[in-house]
Parts: C-alpha cells; structure tokens; sequence
C-alpha cells in the first residue's frame, strides 16, 4: 500500500520564555500550539520538535507532548510522551510518531515545560520548529484511483501526458519529426 501526506500543520510559536514554572504540567507551561485540525480515520501522526535553549533553570526540565481529540479541552495530567530537555546552549528535539485510532476526526497537540524541583523556574527557547504530518495509508495503491487520470490499454514504455490543467491520460511516446531527436 502506498503511503502519502495528507495533512502538514506547524505551530506559529519561533521563542519564548516562561518564567515561575513549578513541578507539574500546566497551561502556564504551554512552549506551543498545533491547534485543532481535521484527521482521517485512524490516522499516522509525526510530531516533530526542535529548540535551541537559552536559558533553563537548574538543567531539570522535562518537555510533555499532549493531545486533545475531537474538540476536547486540554487536560495536563498525562502527556503522551516525556522528554529531558537539553541542556542551556544546546538544542532540544525529538520525533513522536502519533497511532490515531477510535473515531478521531480532529486532534490538538502541545508541547509543556515541568521542572524536577522548585516553583521560580525560568526556561527560554528560540529557534522553535513544532509540526504534525499526517500521513494516510493506502491512500492511492494504483494510478486509476487518482481523479483526473484515465488509463486505457496500459502497455510497457507508455506515459502519463498532461491533456490539460486538470487531466492526465497514459500514451505511448513517439518521435514525429526530426526536431524531436537531440
């Protein structure tokens, strides 16, 4: 089956800083957004995160990434996946491949700061890039279930030629004159 991207979303969030961070997750931790967007059934998301850290208070931030589906609101209780930040100076990242399953038609996902210790912690970020790419599976298996492409009598050797802005049928290449020969 083939595998195609049926959705691409990124957060508009390129800094931040968020000052007096505590020990648990909460929307005053929030480093940002996807906000909710439409997904096919059961789904494959990759949420991609990268930041360079400027400043992080103590060297004991964990990163939580939490999803909210179907218009739910955000809860930060349980995040789907945990990550230790990098250290200040160096860049934090990480890949999380999202199993979306149960009748979802929509999902939210956040990235949220929590520190191990303390309640006045500082954490800094520049340089943010956070995306979801839905991908589908066994969206197109053959050229026939694309909409605006008519195949008839495929053969070896032919091509897909472009009859106009909006269709493609399959052809076998000729050379018709001397001018089409390098």
């Amino acid at each position: 089956p083939a595998v195609g991207i049926a959705n691409n979303q990124t957060s508009s969030a390129t800094s931040i800083t968020l000052t007096n961070q505590g020990t648990s997750y909460s929307s005053s931790g929030i480093i940002a957004t996807i906000p909710s967007f439409s997904i096919n059934t059961d789904g494959k998301v990759q949420i991609n995160f990268t930041a360079q850290v400027v400043q992080e208070t103590n060297a004991e931030a964990t990163i939580g990434l939490f999803r909210a589906n179907n218009g739910a609101a955000m809860t930060y209780t349980s995040p789907i996946a945990e990550y230790t930040s990098a250290s200040q100076g160096f860049v934090s990242s990480f890949v999380f491949n999202d199993d979306i399953t149960g009748g979802v038609s929509s999902t939210e996902y956040q990235v949220v700061v929590k520190f191990d210790t303390g309640t006045t912690n500082t954490y800094q970020l520049s340089n943010i890039s956070f995306s979801a790419i839905e991908f589908q599976i066994g969206t197109l298996d053959t050229l026939n279930e694309l909409t605006d492409v008519t195949i008839t009598s495929q053969s070896a050797g032919q091509i897909l030629k472009a009859t106009s802005a909006t269709t493609w049928v399959n052809e076998t290449p000729t050379i018709s004159i001397n001018s089409d020969v390098d």
